[in-house]
């Protein structure tokens, strides 16, 4: 896990935090005289951002040759933590009715956050992207490839093929990608492609969280006092009737 994306709420905090948003929106709700039964996209905006994984952990790897030849592109390590989420029972409570609590609820958790972490980590593997100490490492890589009888430009594209495509979610690993995975795996060992990606992604956060220093303490100290506010409204006020939690971290 890089740097900045370190500093971003865990699957456990997200659960915290969307849990002690839905109890101060019942709270709100049942002064109106309505019980809650929420559409998950009527949570504030802010939060259901806050609590959105990031999927941007690492690209295309690290690799790992036994696990390439073992998973091909479909490694459960790769995967996003899954968004903490809930069902509710009952009809849905009109939007605009949960919409007039946004104030209390955002007043209850704290104010929103004072710093956009993402958009530094976007940024960042913006600069990595396009960062011409790449370009030597790809074309070696899919030379590499090349050699191998798999013509890819790029170490993203097989991924896409067998793994981020529509055709591709859910499917099984087939011998195919196993090869591919398998060459893939030892011209990335060779060419060190995705290292130098991923270490030239871990320098621009490094640099960003310099320079971004005293945003980012800001942003940390708000986390924290959030996670401490989250805990104290789900120990002290009744969970919401109608939320069942469902979904697990992977």
């Amino acid at each position: 896990m890089t740097p900045a994306v370190a500093l971003l709420p865990d699957e456990s905090q997200r659960r915290s935090i969307l849990l002690a948003h839905d109890t101060l929106l019942a709270e709100c709700l049942s002064a109106k005289g309505d019980v809650l039964s929420l559409n998950i996209g009527d949570r504030l905006p802010w939060v259901q951002d806050l609590t959105s994984p990031f999927a941007g952990k690492a690209p295309f790897g690290p690799v790992d040759p036994d696990r390439m030849a073992r998973f091909g592109y479909h490694d459960p390590r790769h995967s996003p933590d899954l968004a903490p989420d809930s069902e509710w029972g009952g009809e849905p409570t009109p939007t605009a009715l949960v919409r007039s609590c946004d104030d209390e609820v955002t007043k209850g958790l704290g104010g929103t956050p004072p710093y956009d972490l993402k958009k530094l980590i976007v940024d960042a593997a913006k600069q990595a992207g396009t960062d011409p100490r790449r370009q030597a490492p790809i074309k070696a890589w899919s030379a590499c490839m090349k050699e191998k009888g798999y013509n890819y430009r790029s170490g993203g594209d097989p991924w896409g093929d067998f793994a981020m495509s529509p055709e591709a979610m859910g499917a099984k690993v087939t011998a195919k990608e196993i090869a591919v995975a398998t060459a893939d795996a030892d011209c990335q060992a060779r060419a060190r492609n995705v290292d130098t990606h991923i270490a030239l992604i871990v320098a621009y956060q490094k640099q960003a969280l310099v320079e971004h220093a005293d945003e980012v303490s800001e942003y940390r100290s708000y986390l924290d006092a959030l996670l401490r506010r989250s805990a104290e409204i789900v120990t002290e006020k009744p969970a919401p009737q109608n939320r069942r939690e469902v979904g697990n971290a992977s």
